[in-house]
């Protein structure tokens, strides 16, 4: 694939399917089997961009290729917490569901899906940006100059 035929723009309300499908695979290649939590996790993901999309809240972009098909994704919040000594304004990018079919990986599409949304951040003055990489990925954000962190996560249940 020719790299100047892939298409690269704001996702929006009309892409959110493509998205959910996306989704579903990123969470499937990541070891997910159960169907009956995947199929809750897509209404809910739809039920969530349908209302967060039009708000900002959710911000993505798709990659589309010469067929006008959707072939990869990124998506992106804002958090916001208290201002820190390195982040006064206290905003946090929180990159998620980076995917893009295995057909149209290694050919640059993801890096530059990253790169869209780290000129977007600048654009709003947002100079930190996190994310949970899968240990397909690690290498890829590793190589765009992410480190590791000292995070810590416990689910209660």
């Amino acid at each position: 694939m020719n790299k100047q035929s892939i298409i690269f723009k704001r996702a929006s309300i009309t892409h959110i399917s493509e998205i959910i499908k996306l989704r579903r695979f990123m969470f499937e290649s990541m070891g997910t089997t159960d169907k009956g939590k995947l199929n809750r996790m897509v209404e809910a993901s739809r039920m969530f961009m349908e209302e967060e999309i039009p708000k900002n809240v959710y911000i993505g972009w798709i990659a589309k290729n010469h067929s006008e098909e959707i072939i990869g994704t990124l998506g992106l919040v804002i958090d916001k917490h208290p201002p820190t000594p390195e982040n006064l304004s206290g905003k946090i990018g929180y990159i998620m569901n980076l995917a893009v079919y295995p057909s149209f990986q290694n050919q640059g599409i993801a890096t530059k899906l990253l790169k869209i949304c780290f000129d977007w951040l600048k654009e709003q003055d947002i100079r930190l940006v996190s994310l949970h990489a899968s240990e397909e990925g690690k290498s890829l954000y590793m190589n765009l100059g992410f480190k590791d962190s000292n995070e810590m996560r416990l689910k209660l249940t």
